[in-house]
């Protein structure tokens, strides 16, 4: 190795926190309950201690040796730890009931939900894994009896299945504060492609000049960043080509109160949502819709998504409950000073976030229409709509101007016979 190329090396090693900052671990704190955000949930789900202690259980095995107990009152969390809390919530859990030839029930022990990455300084969600897990089972007329046995047990298993889930989505795609990952393959089509492609970019916070650190002697700079992946050249060869599978790391936040994602608040416009009259059925609420909303957008991450208001009284407790122990366990450092700063911060980002997401349900429709067999027809319209603004302008003269407007559409038929029921979607 030439004696320049050894001192331009050196150099961008000492300038680049990466080198040091992959290697600080990450913590994480674990709400002790599962988050139960259905205001009418199954009552066959139990979401109490024995649930919670299978998150607990999972989580600690998917990611050994960095959780954080806050059992003992002298433990402290404080802005220039790497800390993380991670808060599992099931927004829906119904039982669906389908009858077959007048005396056969085939039913669904449905869960939704996601287990959420937050941060304690702003109670923002980071990234969510998120998933629908069903559990199916049929049973006839005579056996009804034995129906809160065999739901419960549907309900363990729907469950326990999200949790695996959503927790291998957080552990393949979390990375709240070191980007690690390997290069890509370059596009057949390029006739000459000097540097490599990283898999991360603008969405995941990486900017045009910051090095890479890819172990003893090997280092990369960032010169162009796309929303899903950059590409990177040697720095004292920009001619080299970087082959794929070539790991380097990034140190994109250095501590919590520094984090460069902006801040998005989900608000619900107009009348919750509700089921067409005539039927007996309880639907989300609009937290719960704003819940979900959130959590499909917090996947891709390079967001922080503000908690949305809970209808449920009970959500609302825990949720309480979690931020009250975060914030006694800063008071520790000195005195209520970091407790008082956590809360400052959560009211800061709530007031002012960088983003408005407004949500509402812009048509719904019901129809019926009974056939010459005596069946009955139902068709179902939902339209939901939604807008996006972004702040703009100083502080405290600022001003959410309409970046983008969307709507979605979503129809279902189904045909109700004496003794049969289908569904086609």
């Amino acid at each position: 190795m030439g004696a320049r190329r050894y001192v331009l090396l050196l150099l961008l090693a000492l300038a680049s926190p990466a080198a040091l900052g992959a290697q600080i671990p990450v913590r994480y704190v674990l709400a002790r309950q599962v988050v139960l955000a259905d205001s009418s949930p199954s009552p066959f789900l139990d979401a109490g201690p024995e649930l919670a202690s299978a998150f607990r259980s999972r989580f600690e095995a998917a990611f050994p040796g960095q959780v954080l107990s806050l059992d003992s009152p002298d433990q402290m969390i404080s802005p220039d730890e790497r800390v993380i809390v991670i808060v599992p919530t099931i927004t829906a859990a119904r039982l669906s009931d389908e009858l077959k030839a007048g005396s056969i029930h085939s039913l669904d022990a449905v869960v939704v939900g996601d287990v959420s990455a937050m941060d304690p300084w702003t109670d923002t969600t980071l990234f969510s894994g998120t998933r629908m897990v069903s559990t199916g089972f049929e049973m006839g007329e005579s056996a009804l009896a034995h129906l809160d046995a065999k739901a419960r047990e549907a309900f363990w298993n729907s469950a326990t299945h999200w949790l695996d889930a959503a927790i291998e989505q957080l552990k393949a795609n979390l990375s709240p504060f070191v980007l690690d990952g390997t290069t890509l393959a370059p596009p057949k089509d390029a006739r000459k492609f000097t540097g490599g492609i990283w898999p991360f970019g603008s969405r995941k916070g990486v900017k045009e000049g910051q090095i890479l650190s890819g172990g003893p002697g090997r280092l990369a700079r960032v010169v162009a960043v796309f929303p899903m992946f950059s590409t990177i050249q040697d720095p004292a060869d920009p001619d080299l080509p970087i082959p794929p599978g070539v790991r380097y790391t990034l140190t994109v936040v250095d501590k919590p109160t520094e984090r460069p994602e902006p801040t998005a608040s989900l608000v619900w416009l107009g009348s919750p949502p509700s089921a067409p009259e005539g039927m007996n059925i309880s639907v989300l609420s609009a937290g719960a819709f704003l819940g979900l909303f959130g959590n499909y957008i917090g996947k891709s991450g390079g967001i922080r998504i503000l908690p949305p208001r809970r209808a449920s009284a009970a959500t609302r407790d825990q949720m309480v409950a979690i931020a009250q122990e975060l914030s006694a366990h800063s008071k520790q450092v000195a005195g209520n000073y970091l407790s008082l700063d956590r809360e400052n911060l959560v009211v800061r980002a709530a007031e002012n976030p960088d983003r408005v997401i407004e949500v509402g349900v812009m048509e719904r429709y019901h129809g019926t229409r009974t056939k010459q067999d005596g069946s009955v027809e139902h068709y179902y319209r939902l339209t939901l709509a939604a807008a996006v603004r972004e702040r703009v302008g100083a502080e405290g003269e600022s001003v959410y101007a309409i970046r983008g407007v969307m709507r979605h559409t979503q129809e279902l038929a189904t045909v109700e016979a004496p003794g049969v029921r289908e569904t086609d979607q």
